[in-house]
């Protein structure tokens, strides 16, 4: 998990964070220089029975390319729960389960 992931990205005021699960693999990494192949995770958890999805990235490009390879949880999906359950109405939602918030959570876990 990913302990510092921002609940809003698109607020000034808003310093609250969450713990954002994510999976990764430096098993063929060639180190700096080397490119990080970024899975987006999609409307649904991930599972950790299998771990990374796309076994042809994750092995093979990878592998090629001696990639990093790093899948982050979508926000509200699985494990991923930027606020409680209780707190989250359609409001909020609006506000924090959007494509934009998502990217910006991608960017954020790889700084």
């Amino acid at each position: 998990f990913f302990q510092y992931q921002v609940v809003n990205h698109l607020s000034e005021t808003d310093e609250r964070q969450w713990s954002q699960r994510y999976y990764k693999s430096s098993e063929f990494f060639g180190g700096p220089g080397s490119p990080i192949f970024l899975i987006l995770g999609g409307e649904g958890a991930i599972d950790p029975s299998t771990g990374l999805a796309y076994p042809f990235i994750a092995k093979h490009l990878a592998k090629e390319f001696s990639a990093y390879v790093l899948q982050p949880e979508h926000r509200f999906y699985g494990k991923s729960q930027p606020i409680s359950p209780e707190n989250q109405t359609g409001s909020t939602l609006v506000t924090l389960m959007t494509s934009e918030q998502a990217m910006l959570d991608a960017v954020h876990l790889l700084r």
